[in-house]
C-alpha cells in the first residue's frame, strides 16, 4: 500500500489527469479483487499477488481527495477536504457492519465461503463507484 500511495503521486503530473489515473488504478484493484472472489482457492502465490495488487493499486485515497478538492474554491479548501474525508473514512466503517454479518452468514457454508461473499461484496461496490466517477470531470487545478 506504502509503494501504491508512493506511486500515484506523480501519475497526475506525467498523465495531465486525475480523473483517469484514479479510474484505471481503481480498475486494476477491482480486476485484482474479482479475481480473488473468483479463485478464492487457487494457490496462495496467487492469492498473496492478488491481495498485494489490491493494496497497491487500491492506495489511490489521497489522489482522490486531491481531484476531490479541485473542485473547492480556496477559501472552502479545508472544509471540503474535511468532507471527502468524512465520506471516506465513514464508507470504511460503513462496511464493516455490512460484510460482518455478510461474512457470518456465507461462512455458514464454509470459511472460504464468507470470504468470497466479502470479495464479492467490495468488487460490486468498486464497480458501481468506478461507474459514477466516470461522470465526474477531470480537474488538475
Amino acid at each position: 500500500m506504502i509503494a501504491g500511495t508512493l506511486a500515484y503521486g506523480p501519475l497526475d503530473r506525467v498523465f495531465r489527469s486525475r480523473k483517469w489515473v484514479n479510474f484505471f488504478g481503481n480498475l486494476f484493484a477491482l480486476l485484482a479483487i474479482a479475481a480473488l472472489w473468483t479463485w478464492p482457492d487457487r494457490s496462495v502465490a496467487l492469492s498473496v499477488t492478488l491481495l498485494a495488487m489490491v493494496g497497491f493499486f487500491g492506495a489511490s485515497f489521497p489522489m482522490l481527495v486531491a481531484h476531490g478538492r479541485s473542485f473547492f474554491p480556496d477559501h472552502l479548501a479545508g472544509r471540503g477536504v474535511t468532507l471527502l474525508n468524512l465520506f471516506g473514512i465513514g464508507g470504511v466503517g460503513a462496511a464493516q457492519f455490512v460484510t460482518g454479518p455478510l461474512h457470518a452468514a456465507a461462512s455458514q457454508e464454509g470459511a472460504l465461503a464468507g470470504y468470497g461473499a466479502i470479495f464479492g461484496f467490495f468488487a460490486l461496490a468498486l464497480l458501481i463507484g468506478l461507474c459514477i466517477y466516470l461522470f465526474s470531470r477531470d480537474n488538475l487545478n
